[in-house]
């Protein structure tokens, strides 16, 4: 499987890097020089590094979501997202604790975490397997029998 890679959003505190384990590469937007931009961009470049993103900010969900990527067949993959509510009882650390243990490489999924803990995913895609061929190669690496989706 390759390595995760997760894009943190600017309303991330940076401190959340150390919920991921050494070998994740964690980018944040101000290391990016992203900061300030639009959903949009921070999107296209977390799909452009193959990156999950992480973000406390509710407006960026249906960007994410409703992304003008989406709507062609050129064969982008968006690897995925989670969603931090706000939380009084939680750091945002904690949260994405809980958080990677749902994460599945094999699916676009929208991972949010409530205030206090609980996990929710919303399906969003799943790559797809060449019809031409019994054998796909997944974006992390597996290889996937053809129509085991």
């Amino acid at each position: 499987m390759g390595k995760l890679r997760v894009l943190l959003d600017e309303d991330v505190d940076v401190q959340a890097k150390s919920a991921f384990a050494r070998k994740v590469m964690v980018y944040t937007v101000g290391g990016l020089g992203l900061k300030g931009k639009e959903d949009r961009i921070i999107v296209e470049e977390a799909v452009e590094r193959k990156c999950v993103i992480v973000t406390a900010n509710k407006d960026f969900v249906p960007e994410y979501k409703n992304h003008e990527w989406r709507k062609g067949k050129d064969g982008r993959y968006f690897w995925g997202l989670i969603f931090l509510k706000h939380s009084k009882a939680m750091s945002q650390s904690d949260q994405i604790t809980l958080a990677i243990k749902h994460i599945v490489p094999l699916y676009d999924d929208v991972l949010t975490v409530s205030g206090t803990g609980l996990v929710t995913r919303e399906r969003l895609g799943e790559p797809t397997v060449p019809k031409r061929s019994s054998f796909g190669r997944h974006p992390y690496g597996e290889v996937l029998p053809a129509g085991s989706r």
